[in-house]
């Protein structure tokens, strides 16, 4: 990881987000065993490389041009050759993988920005992975013609009061029952609260207490 570059300070917990990815990701593949991922922020690649031995190829989507090469770097070291790592802007990669039918997105805080979540709502499976559970609430509620399959939080950021939140969305069939659109924002939100609670608690008190 390049000095100055954003990389999650936490690898116990990143190692468990990575592994409700592949969880998920082989669900999706059980089901459809030549699915193809498009990744958006792919950053450095944790992501891709992770994922990348679950579908038949992946195209991973970064505009920075310092953790591009990285993950070009790191595709190369794991010798990966199902993947491609392309420059583009989020909301133009559907341009790079037009027979993808899973898209993961690993936005910044601010979340998905609308033409990027025009082209997510495209996709059949979406995988979000977000550290602002505000921006995701707001993402769950566009993304309407989709189902909530599976919700994790993981306490990325301990003593603080961020969580990051990862969520399994499938295109709506006729008869779903899966979790509903309420119950997932709910469940964010409860990550909000709950995390902001612990980190009153876990502060610690003055010297001698």
């Amino acid at each position: 990881q390049p000095e100055g570059q954003f990389s999650n300070p936490n690898s116990p917990c990143e190692v468990r987000c990575l592994e409700w990815l592949c969880k998920e990701a082989r669900r999706i593949v059980s089901e459809r065993p030549d699915a193809k991922l498009l990744e958006l922020h792919c950053g450095g690649g944790c992501n891709t490389i992770a994922l990348a031995p679950c579908f038949s190829s992946v195209v991973a989507i970064e505009i920075n041009r310092v953790l591009a090469e990285v993950a070009e770097e790191n595709i190369a070291r794991n010798s990966l050759s199902n993947v491609q790592i392309v420059r583009s802007p989020s909301a133009q990669a559907q341009a790079h993988a037009r027979d993808a039918s899973v898209v993961l997105v690993d936005p910044p805080r601010a979340g998905l920005d609308g033409d990027t979540l025009a082209a997510v709502q495209n996709f059949q499976d979406v995988l979000y992975i977000s550290c602002n559970p505000a921006a995701l609430a707001r993402d769950l509620a566009l993304l309407c013609e989709h189902d909530v399959l599976s919700l994790a939080i993981f306490d990325m950021f301990p003593y603080t009061t961020h969580a990051e939140c990862a969520v399994w969305l499938r295109r709506r069939a006729r008869k779903s029952s899966s979790l509903s659109l309420g119950a997932a924002v709910f469940v964010v939100g409860l990550a909000v609260v709950t995390t902001l609670a612990f980190s009153v608690l876990r502060r610690p008190g003055p010297a001698g207490q």
